[in-house]
């Protein structure tokens, strides 16, 4: 056996494969992972967007971004309302989300999304990741 670092699709989508096979086994209906990506234009300009992962009953928002200069203008606020409609429309049952203390977590707590864990000093010494 050789340990090869790769960033290969391939490795990813062979990875996925077998946890899919593995929840088809355990569970009468096999989660179907979904993830997609929803931006905010204007005028043929992009103000910001998000990517998020739907799997099982969660839906997971991976990413949100707003341009420095349409920021405090309600876009964040706009995609994270069109994202709990999809969570809706899917029937999830969770939504969630993990940000640093220098990031978002009080934008997130706004939007009813609540902190259950937290690790201090990661990924740098000095900052915490939030789990909400």
């Amino acid at each position: 056996m050789v340990l090869v670092y790769t960033d290969s699709i391939e490795n990813e989508e062979a990875i996925a494969t077998i946890l899919h096979q593995q929840s088809a086994e355990l569970t009468a209906s096999p989660p179907i992972k979904d993830t997609f990506s929803i931006c905010a234009i204007e005028n043929e300009q992009w103000l910001g967007g998000l990517t998020a992962s739907l799997f099982g009953n969660t839906l997971h928002l991976s990413m949100l971004g707003v341009a420095k200069e349409f920021r405090g203008k309600k876009i964040g606020s706009r995609l994270i309302e069109r994202l709990e409609e999809i969570a809706h429309e899917q029937n999830c049952l969770y939504m969630t989300v993990n940000t640093q203390d220098y990031q978002a977590k009080s934008f997130y707590e706004g939007h009813g999304f609540s902190v259950f864990a937290h690790l201090a000093d990661t990924p740098f010494t000095g900052t915490t990741k939030f789990y909400l």
